[in-house]
């Protein structure tokens, strides 16, 4: 109840976090980065971009042939601890790739790339496809034609057993059809977002507020990216008409940025102690 009730704020967590890209403001404004910058060196391919009502604001809607190649973010390796996701709304059972950073966008190239499949959610860490990788998949089948919050992360230690995959804030359990990973996936190529697999695995549906971030989110954060409520219309809501993942958001954003500063210098530490585990 301390917090001021402002127009819609959006906010997403800043600890670690190397870009977003909200699609917002449509083609003309083109894509911002976490600091509100126009991502100059970005660009729509395979086709003329469409924007439609996404998760928050705008976000493109792709066709199999459109995707987004969003430039340099993202080149993390094997020993590399990392954490990238999306809202998604699959139009089409085919799904596709949601984000990867494969060589070439060709079929099962080297990089990662995160995909919806068959109505599952897989990750791909990829040397060779059949016998240096990583490729796990949840156990869950989404449903086409609404709103899913996707976040994998990753923590550098060359197993499957190092990955985690969140739906909607939730851990997933995982199926795990190779874990082989012996060289580094890491690649040159630029990241996308509805592409990475060769055409044949280009997204058919709505991608919005993409993320990258360069450590392992924790359960708790994956709560908090995967509630989409403005922090100004949590604010305005009584304590206990909030969901947990708006009480979860709305402690964080408090701690981040209006606590006392003495408050805002304990939580550093208590994170900073944390990133050390």
């Amino acid at each position: 109840q301390s917090l001021p009730h402002p127009q819609a704020i959006h906010w997403t967590p800043p600890r670690h976090l190397i870009a977003t890209f909200s699609f917002d403001g449509g083609v003309m404004s083109g894509p911002k980065n976490k600091f509100g910058k126009t991502i100059s060196n970005s660009r729509f391919k395979g086709g003329v971009s469409k924007f439609v009502p996404g998760k928050i604001g705008f976000a493109p809607k792709f066709n199999g042939n459109l995707f987004f190649e969003a430039g340099d973010f993202g080149a993390f390796g094997f020993h590399d601890r990392f954490s990238a996701g999306a809202w998604i709304y699959p139009t089409d059972k085919r799904g596709g790739i949601i984000l990867s950073r494969m060589s070439g966008d060709q079929l099962e190239g080297k990089g990662y790339c995160l995909e919806l499949k068959d109505g599952k959610i897989h990750l791909q860490l990829l040397q060779r496809w059949l016998d240096d990788a990583i490729r796990v998949k949840t156990e869950l089948t989404l449903s086409p034609n609404r709103w899913h919050h996707i976040l994998f992360t990753y923590n550098g230690s060359r197993y499957a057993d190092g990955i985690k995959i969140y739906i909607n804030g939730k851990n997933q359990k995982l199926l795990v059809p190779l874990d082989a990973l012996n060289q580094d996936f890491k690649t040159d190529e630029p990241l996308r977002v509805g592409s990475g697999d060769g055409k044949e695995g280009r997204f058919y549906g709505i991608i919005d507020e993409v993320f990258l971030y360069g450590n392992v989110i924790l359960p708790g954060q994956a709560k908090t990216l995967a509630t989409s409520t403005p922090i100004s219309e949590i604010s305005s809501k009584n304590s206990g008409d909030r969901t947990p993942g708006e009480r979860n958001k709305i402690t964080n954003y408090f701690l981040e940025l209006k606590a006392p500063a003495s408050i805002k210098k304990l939580y550093k530490s208590m994170l900073d102690l944390r990133d050390t585990k």
